[in-house]
């Protein structure tokens, strides 16, 4: 018996240091094949965030949760993407700091210091769209189109409402609640270090759901126009994807959009990188 234990002990130990081996190994960069995809919601997903959204909202606020406010979502639109590269997980503070030592990025606007902001392993946040575009640059790369955000974060079928797929999970993202408040029920009450969660997307991608709002390069789109934002907030502000630690569930969804003044920072707003090939 103590032999069969032994062995049964060494199994699991030579299993756990191949999953941190291939944890290790993950390629950074994830390549994202050329093709079509389903952008934004249909109507009956709409439906779908507008109940979810009255669910998990305070009847004072439910009133809020109406379809004008999903209408920017609505697409039936199947653009056609050449293949892009875009980092797995959101750019860290720690490796933003390589940036601004050697002079390229401005610092954050949030301190190291932060408990719950602040650790290297968590995503920056508190820097601005044109800072995050110049991180991108330092490495190659650039801010991704809202379009290239979407298809990594959900694939080519379609039918996903989250990353992982059609039903909410909250273990499976860093997410808040109502209004704008942190929620440790999964198991941070701030920024969770990247890659932690397991709600990957499709291609492998992490923290498409949660964590920090990310910056895409695309700036308002006609349809937006009238719902919340101004005409002339077209150029002015860039569109947000992916919700974060101070969102609820509703803005965990694949096609949920916000936006803000690319000039503007955040203390739940970071980025990911995208990258032509080479």
């Amino acid at each position: 018996m103590r032999a069969r234990a032994a062995l049964v002990a060494l199994a699991m130990t030579i299993a756990t240091d191949v999953h941190a081996q291939h944890v290790m190994i993950e390629a950074p960069i994830v390549w994202i094949p050329e093709g079509a995809f389903t952008l934004g919601a249909d109507p009956i997903d709409l439906e779908y965030a507008i109940q979810l959204c009255q669910d998990e909202h305070e009847l004072t606020l439910a009133d809020g949760c109406t379809p004008e406010r999903f209408q920017n979502e609505l697409s039936s639109e199947r653009p056609y993407l050449r293949r892009f590269g875009i980092d797995r997980t959101e750019v860290t503070r720690a490796r933003y700091a390589e940036c601004v030592e050697v002079g390229r990025c401005a610092p954050s606007h949030v301190s190291d210091d932060d408990p719950e902001l602040g650790a290297p392993s968590v995503p920056v946040v508190g820097v601005d769209a044109r800072d995050a575009a110049r991180y991108c640059a330092f490495r190659g790369g650039r801010l991704p189109t809202e379009s290239e955000w979407e298809k990594a974060a959900r694939g080519t079928e379609g039918n996903r409402r989250f990353p992982w797929g059609r039903v909410y999970d909250g273990g499976l993202a860093n997410h808040g609640r109502p209004v704008l408040r942190p929620d440790a029920s999964d198991g941070w009450r701030g920024l969770a270090p990247v890659g932690v969660l397991q709600g990957r997307s499709p291609y492998g991608l992490a923290d498409m759901a949660g964590n920090a709002w990310e910056w895409t390069s695309s700036r308002l789109r006609p349809i937006d126009v009238g719902t919340t934002a101004r005409p002339t907030d077209r150029d002015l502000r860039l569109v947000l994807r992916g919700g974060s630690f101070l969102h609820p569930a509703v803005s965990m969804r694949v096609t949920s959009r916000s936006w803000m003044e690319e000039t503007r920072h955040a203390a739940d707003v970071g980025f990911r990188c995208a990258y032509d090939p080479p």
